[in-house]
């Protein structure tokens, strides 16, 4: 038998000025004031996700010592090789 997701209400402090321009946005868009909420949210943790990467790559390309000129070079490199 499938499963349902479970859905967990969290009340969040928020500043009426953001609920107003937020309850103006799902108007426009015909949408809940949860959905633009959630949209909101989603859109935070994958920009979050992204930072992480970045900040990864960063990382590994210091501890290499590659700089973003050898950038061009290690793809036609590596398509190369495949």
């Amino acid at each position: 038998m499938p499963t349902r997701p479970i859905e967990t209400n969290v009340y969040l402090a928020i500043p009426s000025s953001i609920i107003a321009e937020m309850e103006e946005i799902a108007l426009a868009e015909g949408k809940t004031l949860d959905e633009i909420a959630q949209d909101a949210v989603q859109q935070f943790l994958e920009d979050r996700r992204w930072r992480q990467l970045i900040t990864y790559g960063k990382e590994q390309a210091r501890k290499h010592g590659l700089k973003s000129t050898d950038v061009q070079r290690l793809i036609a490199e590596s398509r190369r090789e495949q």
